[in-house]
């Protein structure tokens, strides 16, 4: 006698399907309403790639797209420095500097991208 519980049902084929019909429309609509992200995306990882071949090319690219998604919170940081700063004491103060002058000067063209980019950002 047949095993029935291994055919299968035209009913869960049927699912199956309609599920795999549902995952592609709402992939075309996510693409559709999220084309400008998925753009920075693909740019984000051109710019993780140049990072293994040109390394300052690819720290521009990479800084680019930290300041088109961060402009907002880069100013408020920086608009709150001195604040900070007085808050946090003194030492907090030097060594968060001493941090960001390391990072600056090891990453030049990161920083470069960035400022270009919340700079443009802002004035858009």
């Amino acid at each position: 006698m047949a095993n029935l519980s291994k055919i299968p049902d035209k009913e869960e084929n049927k699912a199956k399907k309609n599920s795999k019909k549902q995952a592609q429309e709402n992939f075309r609509t996510y693409l559709k309403f999220h084309y400008a992200d998925i753009a920075v995306y693909l740019v984000l990882v051109l710019g993780i790639l140049l990072l293994f071949f040109s390394p300052v090319y690819g720290q521009i690219v990479v800084g680019l797209v930290a300041g088109v998604y961060f402009h907002r919170e880069i100013l408020g940081y920086l608009s709150q420095w001195k604040r900070g700063i007085e808050l946090n004491k003194m030492g907090k103060g030097l060594v968060l500097g001493g941090i960001a002058v390391t990072s600056v000067i090891s990453m030049p063209a990161f920083f470069i991208g960035m400022a270009i980019a919340v700079f443009v950002k802002t004035r858009i």
